[in-house]
């Protein structure tokens, strides 16, 4: 091992050692290849471009050709097709208005059978409303009669205070009772309604009204305060029930039931309590 060490020694320091020989051998080859390795390298870099360029030409070359006219068959296969698409969008057309036109007949129907149920259910509402008036017509009509018969019947009343004479005395405090008042009423709307040619009570008769019901046998004069309290009372049964003209005429009807009725009863009570008041 120690020859070989030397001999490498020897080797490296010795130029005529086969070891450099072979080294400067390498080196002047590598040295005249220099200069050629640039001129390989350029070549191939002209190789492609000159690829590259005979692409481009034959691709302008493709460009540039004029298209080729089509055939007849062809024609008519591109005229029989634009026909068929042309053909297709009719009848989706087609198709959808007659889409849209069942559509809105649907719609149509549906509203002329709500609008049918609607009429229906308004008939239905109206002749029962109808229905409802008359019924209500007929007990105002059957009160009415029922009044006035009551009203007919014998004028003695075993309550009412009388005098030796057989007068009955003003405002008694019974009168402003249903069954006492109405024949009162009854026979002071015949007593006034007699001052007019038509034989019709009138509003502005209703004080004379009062008098005439509730002083039926004319016993003693009305006080003042007595008047006025009638004044007040009319004035405000004229305004509830909006009797303004004084022209209108009161039926016999009219004063037996409702707001009239109740005004004569309460004017009443207030009269007997006025009369009973005083001295």
């Amino acid at each position: 091992m120690v020859r070989v060490a030397l001999f490498a020694m020897v080797a490296a320091i010795s130029p005529f050692s086969p070891f450099s020989l072979a080294a400067a051998i390498s080196q002047d080859a590598a040295a005249s290849l220099l200069p050629v390795m640039p001129n390989m390298t350029n070549g191939t870099a002209l190789g492609s471009n000159m690829t590259n360029a005979t692409a481009a030409n034959a691709t302008n070359a493709t460009d540039m050709e004029p298209p080729r006219p089509l055939t007849d068959e062809e024609k008519e296969e591109a005229q029989a097709m634009e026909q068929q698409r042309l053909a297709n969008e009719r009848m989706e057309k087609r198709v959808a208005a007659k889409e849209a036109e069942a559509e809105a007949q649907k719609k149509a129907e549906e509203a002329a059978a709500a609008a049918l149920q609607t009429r229906a259910r308004a008939k239905e509402k109206a002749l029962e409303a109808k229905k409802k008036r008359d019924e209500r017509r007929l007990q105002e009509t059957e009160e009415v009669h029922r009044r006035k018969a009551a009203a007919r019947e014998p004028r003695v009343n075993s309550r009412d205070v009388r005098t030796e004479a057989g007068l009955r005395h003003a405002f008694q405090s019974h009168w402003h009772e249903e069954d006492s008042i109405l024949p009162l009423l009854h026979d002071a709307h015949a007593k006034v309604s007699t001052k007019h040619e038509d034989k019709h009570t009138r509003v502005g008769d209703l004080a004379e009204l009062v008098v005439a019901a509730l002083n039926p046998d004319e016993h003693g004069p009305v006080h003042p305060e007595e008047h006025h309290i009638i004044e007040v009372e009319v004035a405000a049964m004229r305004q509830q029930e909006g009797l303004v003209d004084d022209s209108t005429i009161l039926h016999h009807g009219f004063l037996l039931r409702g707001g009239p009725l109740e005004f004569f009863q309460r004017v009443s009570r207030k009269l007997s309590a006025a009369r009973g008041a005083r001295p």
